[in-house]
Order: structure tokens, then sequence, then C-alpha cells
């Protein structure tokens, strides 16, 4: 049972949209800089930030998961979604177990590489979870939009019109 996007839009309001000073007709800047967890510790958002961004590195073109800020929108998500929030503790987890067996350490304490081993040992229905999460919040990200999808953002001024760069587009 996944996330409906009629669902989808109050919970992306929640993530700062109220903070966000909107004009009509001017798309709201939103920032995520101020961000304060809702559903995660301190620790298992850092955790959540490296295995999102081994899921989708930055590379030459784009940004990766953690540019995107991945982890602070799989908090927002779990706390509004007890599916979501009870998956990922569920592969945390089980992570954890793996970090142990394999390497005697914590979760918290895999260096990146470690990290890519625990979760290429993980079992393939959390790790398409993972993946399908950190897709989606890249996917809705300014970084996942604007430089690997090529969106480019209205201009100031240019919404009403709906042109980019002086050409119209949609008419």
């Amino acid at each position: 049972m996944g996330i409906e996007r009629r669902e989808l839009f109050p919970i992306l309001a929640a993530a700062g949209v109220a903070s966000a000073q909107h004009e009509h007709h001017r798309p709201a800047m939103v920032s995520t800089d101020a961000y304060k967890l809702q559903t995660f510790t301190a620790e298992q958002n850092r955790i959540l930030d490296m295995l999102t961004d081994l899921i989708i590195p930055a590379d030459a073109g784009s940004g990766g998961a953690h540019d995107a800020r991945v982890s602070q929108y799989l908090d927002l998500v779990a706390h509004h979604v007890a599916t979501v929030k009870k998956g990922i503790e569920s592969a945390l987890a089980d992570l954890e177990a793996i970090a142990k067996s394999r390497f005697a350490l914590p979760l918290a304490k895999l260096d990146r590489a470690q990290m890519t081993t625990a979760l290429e040992a993980a079992p393939e229905a959390l790790l398409e979870m993972l993946k399908s999460h950190t897709v989606e919040g890249y996917r809705l990200s300014y970084v996942g939009q604007s430089q690997w999808m090529g969106y480019k953002p209205h201009a100031p001024g240019l919404y009403p019109d709906r042109s980019v760069d002086g050409e119209s587009v949609g008419k």
C-alpha cells in the first residue's frame, strides 16, 4: 500500500511551506535548512542519509540523495505514514543485525564501504523498499528536479504566461 498522491501534497506542504513567503503567481521558495526531525533520531537520520546517498550518489551531472536531503523527506513521510515509519525502522533493525554480524560494529559506526557491504547483504524486499522511497524523495527534491531531470523552475515574473527562458510552453 503506497502513499496516494492526494496524501502527498499535505505532507510536502508540511515540510516548510508555512515558513515560505508566497506571492500570487510566484512559486514559494522552501528551505530545508531549518528542518527539524520529527520521527527519527539524529543518528538514524545520519544513517539514512548515508544509505540513501549510496542508492543515489552524486555524479558529474547532479547532486545525490545527500545533496537532495532525502533523509529529511523520509523522516517527514514516516511522521505522517505509519507503514513507512514501520518499514524504515524494520530496515534499520535488519541492517543493524547485518552490521553486527559482519563487522562486529553498530550500524552507526560503519564507514561508507562497510555500509555498502551491509546494504548489499540486505534482503531484497528491504533494499527495494529503501530504493523506492529514496527515488521518490529524490524525484520530488529541488536537486532531483533541477539537476537530474533538467527542469527549469519558472523565473519570478514569468509564471503567469508560463514562459521559460523567453519561450512559451504549454500554450
